[in-house]
């Protein structure tokens, strides 16, 4: 079964993961993402890892796991995290319009 992760606003952290995990994203503008771990000195599963990597691609990936930087909803939309971003307006209307 395909999954859709439907992101507004904070995306941080097993958020994130799960987001990774998901065949299709989308988000509103608003949206952000980040692997705060990094902070902390902690270290994700490689399970999750791979995820991560495949959906926003292995230099992407390292920068966000390495620093704990946050990105926008723009920035991952140009790494290939999201499918596309849409306004909350019609976010709803057509996440289920892609379901």
């Amino acid at each position: 079964v395909p999954v859709i992760a439907a992101i507004s606003g904070i995306c941080f952290g097993g958020g994130f993961g799960l987001a990774a995990a998901a065949d299709l994203r989308i988000a509103t503008p608003d949206a952000r993402f980040a692997v705060p771990a990094a902070r902390l000195g902690l270290a994700y599963p490689t399970e999750a890892m791979h995820d991560i990597v495949d959906s926003c691609g292995p230099q992407a990936a390292r920068y966000l796991t390495m620093s704990g930087a946050t990105i926008n909803a723009a920035e991952a939309l140009r790494h290939g995290f999201l499918l596309e971003i849409v306004e909350a307006e019609g976010f709803d209307s057509r996440v289920r319009e892609i379901a």
